[in-house]
């Protein structure tokens, strides 16, 4: 898969709306979204996870299925 496909992928960016990029910028830009991506996902997970701390116990396993579904 090329990183204009990959770039494709991505929701609300196309590859096509930055022609004025080169193949290595592209890559680079894929890069930093997706650590982006995965920091954004520690945070949630991390804020998650302290929010639940603060809720009872025995209702920790509902609450969590209620936020995450």
């Amino acid at each position: 898969m090329t990183i204009q496909d990959q770039l494709q992928n991505l929701p609300g960016l196309r590859a096509a709306d930055l022609p004025e990029l080169g193949e290595e910028q592209h890559r680079q830009l894929l890069a930093l979204i997706r650590a982006t991506n995965d920091k954004q996902e520690h945070e949630y997970a991390s804020a998650l996870d302290h929010a639940l701390a603060l809720v009872p116990g025995v209702l920790r396993g509902t609450i969590r299925k209620m936020i995450l579904g």
